[in-house]
């Protein structure tokens, strides 16, 4: 891959010293890459934020519910420990 990086960067300076004209459109068309990828990427990490709270939204909520079934657990069998006595 880092061959591939060095070719890219070698078209990239030959077309930016060459007519600046075709250098000047290549880098808008870079940037403009550049932006349309950095949204994607943000949508991405949205996406990914939004499965995560939902993880922990359900995690919470489900260690509420085994946390109110452990202590109406705990008063049943205290209730039937009292009737055995």
């Amino acid at each position: 891959m880092g061959d591939k990086m060095s070719d890219i960067l070698d078209y990239l300076l030959k077309v930016i010293s060459g007519d600046g004209g075709t250098g000047a459109a290549f880098l808008l068309i870079a940037i403009g890459a550049l932006v349309y990828e950095r949204q994607r990427l943000l949508k991405v990490i949205d996406e990914k934020e939004a499965k995560i709270d939902k993880i922990m939204d359900d995690f919470i909520k489900g260690n509420f519910t085994l946390t109110q079934a452990l202590t109406e657990l705990k008063t049943v069998l205290a209730e039937i420990r009292g009737r055995l006595k």
